[in-house]
């Protein structure tokens, strides 16, 4: 039902409650994405079953997903501004700055799902809602090398977001973060040639993003000094490490075949692991589905598919 996709709206209310009750509290949005969601998802169970070709139909037509969906932008980068002025203007504790900080962060990782779905769409709008959220969490190259490079490397070792069979997470994040950088610059290099754009053009998103990140720092800091420029980078840290824990729990020790002459086989649903946890799905809009949407990346959120000859995740995401 339409209505289950805006309990991830739940997230940035859990934001504003722990902060406001203050102390230990200001550390409820990790019980409740790390405790309490992945409990409950035990106890609601999974949902295995897909629509039919008429509902997936009513489900895309149903201009009240997108309004969700696009909502969630705005809603999060008025939170972050509002985190970032309590944090400095408050008498808060250390204890406490650093709950509201891991908390924006741990928010900010949904929001990360939200711009994933966005950055996959054609319209200049949805993409450009994209940019901007990633942007808030500090990791805007991410739109290019998620769309451009991962899909392409997916479960093959030229992909830095593939996790490795044994690969410690621990070894995996810095392998990840650098690869996916390294990716992005080389994808946006290649288009960017390939489009004879001159130098500086802000189509160039290797020059669009860096000055987003500049400009939105540097107000940052004009308005709320450097406690408000670490508290932005934590919040954009704590973000990119969940996002970057997801990858490698979707995609952990899974590899293409490869044939002599260097190509791949074609990406199927056994190359990402899937979870068809039902209360998860309902806060990630369907992407728990991962399978599917490697499987066909075209494929909304809504009416991704659960694959029974794929991987499954024993428990949720939490």
């Amino acid at each position: 039902m339409l209505w289950s996709y805006g309990l991830i709206f739940v997230v940035p209310i859990s934001v504003l409650c722990g902060a406001y009750l203050g102390g230990g509290w200001t550390f409820l949005t990790l019980a409740f994405v790390f405790g309490a969601l992945p409990l409950a998802d035990e106890i609601v169970g999974v949902d295995t079953r897909n629509l039919t070709k008429a509902e997936e139909k009513e489900r895309l037509e149903n201009p009240g997903y997108d309004l969700l969906v696009r909502a969630w932008t705005p809603v999060f980068v008025s939170l972050v501004a509002w985190g970032l002025w309590f944090v400095t203007t408050g008498p808060l504790s250390a204890l406490e700055i650093l709950g509201v900080c891991l908390s924006l962060g741990v928010c900010g990782g949904f929001g990360i799902v939200v711009a994933h779905e966005l950055m996959h769409r054609r319209s200049a709008t949805d993409r450009a809602l994209a940019e901007i959220m990633m942007s808030s969490v500090s990791y805007p190259h991410f739109c290019v090398e998620h769309v451009y490079g991962h899909h392409r490397k997916v479960a093959t070792r030229e992909d830095g977001a593939s996790s490795r069979l044994g690969e410690h997470l621990y070894a995996f994040l810095p392998r990840t973060l650098w690869m996916s950088f390294h990716s992005f610059w080389e994808i946006e290099s290649t288009i960017v040639n390939r489009k004879k754009l001159r130098f500086g053009s802000l189509h160039d998103r290797r020059v669009r993003y860096g000055l987003n990140l500049v400009v939105a720092y540097a107000v940052i800091g004009l308005l709320g000094g450097w406690a408000a420029v670490a508290a932005m980078a934590m919040v954009g840290v704590v973000a990119a490490l969940v996002l970057e824990t997801i990858n490698y729990l979707e995609h952990y020790g899974l590899e293409r075949g490869q044939a002599q002459s260097g190509r791949y086989e074609h990406v199927r649903p056994h190359h990402s692991w899937n979870s068809a946890h039902r209360l998860s799905s309902y806060f990630m809009f369907g992407l728990v589905r991962h399978s599917d949407h490697h499987y066909l990346s075209s494929r909304r959120y809504p009416v991704l598919r659960h694959h029974v000859d794929a991987p499954q995740l024993p428990f949720s995401y939490g």
